[in-house]
């Protein structure tokens, strides 16, 4: 069950990519500048263009698996597991 900790999460369809971002944004001063840039890199080919407009309410495992299935097919195990 999603964990709400935010209001504007159930004001408006909060999606994936905006808060992705906001989350990168509010921990990029724990990790170094290539580090960030690899994260957001990873996301915005990998999940972003499957999960980036969904609301996250209305994200399923399903909609998961999608994502890292590419990777699962490759035996990238270490970046599904990173992503």
């Amino acid at each position: 069950m999603l964990r709400m900790r935010n209001e504007k999460w159930t004001s408006y369809p909060y999606s994936f990519e905006h808060a992705t971002r906001d989350r990168l944004a509010s921990i990029a001063h724990l990790t170094s500048a290539t580090t960030h840039i690899k994260k957001t890199s990873r996301l915005e080919r990998r999940a972003f263009p499957i999960l980036g407009g969904m609301a996250i309410t209305s994200i399923k495992s399903a909609d998961d698996l999608k994502t890292l299935k590419p990777l699962i097919d490759k035996s990238q195990l270490e970046t599904a597991q990173a992503t």
